[in-house]
């Protein structure tokens, strides 16, 4: 999970007298659900539950300061020599005391009058209220967990606490938060995979070949899950719609290299060369017949050779000289971005300068991913080689006619 904010707080609002309803309430609707049946905040066990479920806490709730009339009517009646709780039919009397006097004196750490925390009639007899309770702000993903395990805590106190009271019920203040972040994660993943596919489409597009589009495709994923790495690990990041703008950025800047890449190895025609014994009779001037094909294949004495090992180096000599041709073009746009995208950092826009960074570090990153994963998955098997698929086809016309050609 990624780290919250050093000092952030948020506030968890526990809402009594007031019919839960469907959606959570959002804090500019001024329509107040309609009130529970039979809640009663004068009778003394009512007092008596609101002051237990605000002062006697779960441990591991993470509670740094807690609002809540209850422990202030308490201490305000103490200050008067009274008890607490106080007899119904005395209740609005002091009630009424006690919110002039303390209400409009109530004001946050900026100096701001905090709004009343209790709904009332006409009568002046409350219809509802709610208790904030301040808690350190959970970490990116752990959203679940602090909800979880405050919604235990309601629960229980609801199932000992006096029905006069009503069933209190919880404003997370992160809910909708934690649905932004999932959607923003959903918004990630499917850009990955998008960008992932269509970059293999292309590929494939490019150099016929499904090998080849495989390795690229494989080459984004890892690009990608090293950008994951350096951007949440070691940057500290958080997910966001900026990052998903960074993130295609990357990609933009990754998938040039490794089409050129790829293409290079569709369009290359060397081969495999002489075999390890060819060599030796070269060196003795013992073979009467030597050329290559238009394929890059050496054929010996009019045959062409299929020997041990030839898959590979075919491999190898493809690759190489992809690597020859193509690497001035993608060093040249690593030049480029260079000298571009920096520029972007003396913007005073945070965005344009994040892109322009990671512009620079995207064709940064393709000489690995181009110039180095993408030939050590074609050296690896991924890529396609003409050896081998006449090597099949040999094998093919051996087994139909049962016998060696």
């Amino acid at each position: 999970a990624a780290p919250a904010e050093a000092g952030a707080t948020v506030d968890v609002t526990v809402v009594f007298g007031l019919a839960q309803p469907a959606a959570p309430p959002r804090a500019a609707s001024a329509e107040l659900p309609p009130s529970s049946d039979g809640f009663r905040s004068e009778d003394v066990w009512a007092q008596r539950s609101v002051l237990a479920f605000c002062d006697a806490t779960a441990p591991g709730l993470d509670i740094l300061a807690r609002s809540c009339w209850a422990i202030d009517f308490k201490n305000w009646l103490a200050a008067r020599g009274e008890h607490y709780p106080v007899n119904p039919e005395n209740f609005y009397e002091q009630f009424a005391l006690f919110a002039a006097e303390t209400e409009g004196r109530k004001v946050d750490g900026d100096g701001k009058e905090l709004e009343s925390s209790f709904w009332v009639d006409h009568e002046g007899r409350m219809l509802g209220f709610f208790v904030v309770f301040t808690i350190r702000r959970p970490r990116i993903g752990e959203e679940r967990v602090v909800s979880a395990a405050w919604e235990r805590y309601v629960n229980l106190r609801n199932n000992i606490t006096s029905a006069t009271a009503s069933r209190a019920w919880l404003v997370m203040p992160f809910s909708v938060e934690h649905d932004e972040f999932e959607a923003i994660d959903d918004g990630l993943k499917v850009a990955i995979l998008a960008t992932v596919g269509f970059a293999g489409a292309g590929a494939l597009l490019i150099t016929m070949s499904p090998r080849l589009a495989l390795a690229v495709a494989l080459a984004l994923t890892l690009a990608a899950i090293f950008f994951g790495v350096v951007a949440v690990g070691l940057g500290g990041r958080t997910g966001g719609v900026l990052e998903i703008v960074v993130l295609l950025a990357y990609f933009s800047c990754l998938m040039p290299s490794l089409f050129r890449i790829a293409n290079g190895y569709s369009a290359s025609t060397e081969g495999p060369g002489l075999s390890p014994d060819a060599r030796i009779r070269l060196k003795a001037n013992k073979m009467s017949s030597l050329h290559t094909t238009k394929s890059g294949d050496v054929e010996v004495e009019g045959r062409s050779t299929l020997w041990p090992g030839a898959i590979v180096c075919e491999r190898q000599a493809r690759t190489a000289a992809t690597l020859i041709r193509e690497t001035p073009a993608i060093l040249a746009a690593l030049i480029a971005a260079a000298l571009v995208g920096p520029t972007l950092l003396f913007t005073s826009l945070e965005a344009m300068g994040q892109v322009g960074l990671v512009i620079a570090c995207g064709y940064l990153t393709s000489l690995p991913v181009a110039l180095g994963l993408l030939p050590i998955a074609f050296s690896a098997g991924v890529a396609p080689s003409r050896v081998q698929d006449r090597a099949w086809i040999a094998l093919r016309k051996w087994l139909r006619a049962m016998r060696p050609s």
